[in-house]
Parts: C-alpha cells; sequence; structure tokens
C-alpha cells in the first residue's frame, strides 16, 4: 500500500468506471490497456501497487485520479468526488467497495475504417457547437494565462461528465456519421 489510502484502485477506475479495454492482466495485478489518448492497444500500462498509469507511445502518466480527470477534463478534487459516488465509498467507508467482482472487457471488434477528414471535420464542428465551457474549466484556463479573448479564439470547450450517450444521438439525428471518427 502507498502513502495514501484510497479507498479504490487503478483497476476499478480503469475497468470498472472508465470501461477501457484491458488486453493483458499479470500476475502482478498490473494491467496492460488500450491508451484513451493516444488509441494505440494495449500501451497503456497500469501499475497495482502504485496505482499509477503510463502509456509508452504518448508519454500520459499519473496516477488514478489523474486519468480519470484527464479522460473528463475535470479537476483531481472534482475526479476523486466523482470516482468515490460512484464506487459507492468515501473516507468513512475506504472498504465499501473491497471484493466487488472484477471483468476485464473483451478484445475490441475487428477496426472501423477511419473516416475521411470531411466526415470527421463535419462531426467535430457540430458536436463543437453543441458545447460550452464550463464554469470552473474557464477559471483554469485564466489562472494558467490565458485571456478571455484567446480562451474564445481556440474554441475551448468542456466535455461533459454524464450525457456522452445523449450528445452522440443528437449528433447523429442531425446527419453526423460517427462511425470511424476518432473518440466514437
Amino acid at each position: 500500500m502507498s502513502s495514501y489510502d484510497f479507498p479504490f484502485t487503478i483497476e476499478q477506475v480503469a475497468v470498472d468506471l472508465l470501461q477501457l479495454t484491458v488486453r493483458r492482466k499479470r500476475s502482478s495485478g498490473d494491467l496492460d490497456i488500450d491508451c484513451p489518448f493516444c488509441g494505440k492497444k494495449g500501451k497503456l500500462n497500469t501499475s497495482a501497487k502504485k496505482n499509477s498509469f503510463s502509456c509508452v507511445i504518448c508519454n500520459s502518466s499519473g496516477g488514478m485520479v489523474v486519468l480519470y480527470a484527464m479522460i473528463h477534463g475535470i479537476d483531481n478534487k472534482d475526479a476523486y468526488r466523482e470516482i468515490c459516488e460512484l464506487l459507492n465509498c468515501g473516507k468513512s467507508s475506504p472498504a465499501a467497495y473491497n471484493g466487488a467482482t472484477k471483468k476485464i472487457a473483451a478484445p475490441l471488434p475487428t477496426e472501423t475504417q477511419k473516416a475521411d477528414r470531411e466526415t470527421t471535420h463535419q462531426t467535430y464542428s457540430m458536436m463543437l457547437s453543441r458545447l460550452s465551457l464550463a464554469n470552473p474549466h474557464n477559471e483554469q484556463l485564466l489562472a494558467r494565462g490565458l485571456s478571455s479573448k484567446d480562451i474564445e479564439r481556440f474554441g475551448y470547450k468542456s466535455v461533459p461528465a454524464y450525457g456522452q450517450k445523449q450528445l452522440c444521438k443528437a449528433l447523429i439525428e442531425t446527419g453526423c456519421c460517427l462511425d470511424g471518427v476518432p473518440l466514437f
């Protein structure tokens, strides 16, 4: 156990919550997972002992809270709170999620042909037109030195932590094709 006592593990975050595809589980409990950042199969490695991750291709790395935060575009404090809520655990009940059955995701079906540039551009443009920038994310960008003008010019948006399925349905209803578009 590390110097930080979390009421959850990297496996619970990566597999149970984020539903990342596991390619291999080692006897040590470490996992080889498809990287959600660069998309390479089995290149995101997790350490059960350290509750951390790293990708050998895109060099993304950090702890399990950071993994969740990066994928959902939120800060670590909110990520920790959401993880505890979703796993029904917290500082008051660190063992609340122990003993839950673990699953290893089935290998992905054959890859879909990547969509052409025009389709990808149209889908991303429609998605971005439906998103806004959450106040906490705007404040973080301002704290990092960006001006309001730059934030607007670069088109920063927040991807919602919940409701991605509804967003996808809405995009399909407007005529967007999600097949072969990265992230979908």
